[in-house]
């Protein structure tokens, strides 16, 4: 079991996973790793594939982020990595826990001011993907 680390909410925890086959040998499995986050109190909270890192240059190495939402709170986490090379079934478990303070709906990466005479208005992107809009009336 490894630790990933602390991280906060509209942060995203990256994590790599090697399948192996029976014999511990490095192999690309039938299909892609699937991982599931679950919560302190054990709930399921997300789960979704793992995509390959570089196929051509490293045999089996799968690459993910779980980008923390609304969905988390404050507390340890769970991921656990499932996949399958022939008729072997490997697992992994990872854990990283979640700080207080960030914004759940992630950081921006983007942001444009748009002037007009009765306001400046800002328009944002998040790391979620969400567009956030406000205005910032000027004093007369």
């Amino acid at each position: 079991m490894s630790n990933l680390g602390r991280y906060q909410l509209g942060q995203e925890v990256t994590f790599l996973v090697l399948c192996k086959n029976a014999s511990g040998v490095p192999a690309d499995p039938d299909a892609c790793p699937k991982v599931d986050v679950y919560s302190p109190t054990g709930k399921p909270v997300s789960g979704q594939g793992v995509p390959i890192l570089d196929a051509q240059a490293t045999t089996g190495l799968f690459s993910g982020r779980v980008l923390l939402d609304e969905r988390f709170a404050t507390g340890q986490y769970h991921l656990v990595v499932r996949y399958q090379v022939t008729s072997h079934h490997g697992s992994e478990m990872l854990l990283f826990e979640v700080m207080p303070g960030g914004g759940a709906t992630g950081q921006v990466i983007a942001l444009y001011a748009y002037e007009r005479p009765q306001a400046t208005f800002l328009v944002q992107q998040r790391t979620t993907g969400r567009i956030y809009k406000g205005k910032n009336p000027r004093c007369p």
